[in-house]
């Protein structure tokens, strides 16, 4: 009786090595994992800094583009004017023309 409780605590020891040694490499995975996992934590943060930098950039980029829009729009019309106004010159200096 001894004997096969002795045998069967041997087989137990044994198996209880083999659990640890299972159980330290599980946890080995884990903390791989876990490392894995912020290392993509952290590049998708620098790439959300880099878009969000990028997003203002051309933000403010699109607001120089408006106001240069606007510019050039009230250039336009100026040169509408002035063109009208050389016109009318002109239809007035023919006018004058004529009556001489």
């Amino acid at each position: 009786e001894a004997a096969r409780l002795q045998k069967d605590a041997d087989r137990l020891q044994a198996e209880r090595g083999t659990f640890a040694a299972e159980a330290s490499k599980m946890r080995s995975e884990r903390d791989g994992w876990r490392k894995e996992v912020q290392r993509v934590r952290e590049d998708l943060a620098s790439k959300v800094d880099e878009l969000t930098s990028k997003q203002e950039e051309l933000t403010l980029k699109n607001k120089e583009l408006t106001l240069r829009q606007e510019e050039l729009a009230a250039m336009g019309e100026e040169c509408r004017e002035a063109q009208t106004e050389a016109l009318r010159a002109g239809e007035r200096a023919t006018a004058a023309e004529q009556e001489v």
